[in-house]
């Protein structure tokens, strides 16, 4: 898949086995590919594209497909194939998400009850004062996670909603490369890209070792 798309993102599969592949680098200037697979030898032979947009979350949820570029949410009707509707009218869902360039990318779940949640990454290492300076402090309490650093909650049926529609679910979180919801403890799982350096910025305190193990990024 990769020697064709390049730099793949998230995919979703879908219950008849159509696959969705979301860039994060634009081929033939889309960003979003459906993949189907006719004669069942484990090989796609079949590839439309769409979304002129770059990004990382997709997913699929009650008829539509969702998908994200850095700042904004869309979403796509369906067919009963999974055939997307119309691909050059997505409704967007959720806009004016920060992008600072670090951390930047929007992975999504949906619970499966009107929810889409979002990560919007922190856009510093560890919030320290001066950002991966040796020796510089934490500020506490973080002041970047009014908009940033953790998990929102929005409807997925909403249009334009912005981040005064949404919902802080969880913070803290320096950037959550992955999450899914689990339907069989009806909550949310996440997998978070953990904060670097504590050796080379406080070897005082961190061996490698320690630093290794103990880059959680979590910030308060």
């Amino acid at each position: 898949m990769s020697e064709h798309f390049g730099r793949t993102r998230h995919i979703v599969v879908a219950p008849n086995g159509v696959v969705f592949v979301k860039l994060s680098k634009l081929k033939d200037g889309k960003g979003i590919w459906r993949l189907v697979d006719k004669n069942g030898d484990g090989k796609a032979d079949d590839s439309t594209g769409f979304g002129g947009y770059t990004g990382t979350g997709i997913a699929i949820s009650r008829g539509y497909l969702y998908a994200s570029s850095n700042e904004e949410i869309y979403r796509y009707k369906l067919d009963d194939k999974f055939n997307v509707v119309n691909p050059n009218q997505p409704e967007k869902i959720v806009t004016g998400l920060l992008d600072r360039g670090e951390h930047n990318t929007k992975s999504i779940a949906l619970d499966g009850k009107g929810n889409i949640y979002v990560n919007i990454g922190a856009y510093s290492n560890a919030c320290q004062m001066k950002d991966r300076t040796k020796g510089s402090p934490g500020m506490k309490p973080c002041p970047i996670l009014d908009s940033a650093g953790g998990i929102w909650k929005f409807k997925e049926d909403k249009a334009n909603q912005t981040y005064g529609d949404g919902e802080r679910y969880a913070t803290g979180l320096r950037n959550v490369v992955g999450l899914d919801w689990n339907t069989a403890t009806n909550s949310l799982f996440v997998m978070q890209h953990g904060r670097d350096q504590l050796h080379d910025l406080f070897p005082d305190i961190w061996d490698t070792k320690q630093s290794a193990e103990a880059a959680g990024g979590v910030y308060v």
